[in-house]
């Protein structure tokens, strides 16, 4: 890989509101991604639902976003968080050969400034941020 520390950037949007959401984080990457707002971005969509309406689609594509389906069973998303568990999974088994780093975020998260903490210190192999979620993660 380049000394640029090539970055792949996934998430899996919700349904309904957060069709919005995807489309601003899109825009957001684009904007104020700094040196990686051209990345690639990619929003996994579960294989066996019409997930994403015609028009958030067009909006996606528009801002060349890739949609790509993953196999996913109904129960596992109709359990909270195990659709995005199987569509990192899928993200990450792809981008093993194409990107020093997978950034998977959810979609009502936005950019404001070049993410350069995404570049992880040598030896390091995860890193996370749990900004909302004090009552049921690390404080740290």
């Amino acid at each position: 890989m380049q000394d640029q520390h090539d970055i792949i950037f996934a998430f899996m949007p919700g349904h309904g509101s957060s069709e919005a959401e995807s489309v601003l984080l899109v825009k957001s990457i684009r904007r104020f991604g700094g040196r990686w707002r051209n990345n690639p971005i990619w929003v996994m969509i579960p294989n066996m639902i019409e997930a994403l309406s015609a028009t958030t689609r067009e909006s996606l594509e528009t801002l060349k976003a890739r949609l790509l389906p993953f196999e996913v069973k109904a129960e596992t998303l109709a359990f909270l968080f195990g659709g995005k568990v199987v569509a990192s999974a899928a993200a990450e088994s792809l981008a093993e050969d194409q990107a020093d780093i997978l950034v998977w975020m959810d979609p009502d998260t936005v950019l404001l400034n070049e993410p350069a903490e995404f570049i992880l210190k040598e030896g390091k192999q995860l890193g996370c941020c749990p900004v909302m979620l004090k009552n049921i993660s690390s404080l740290s």
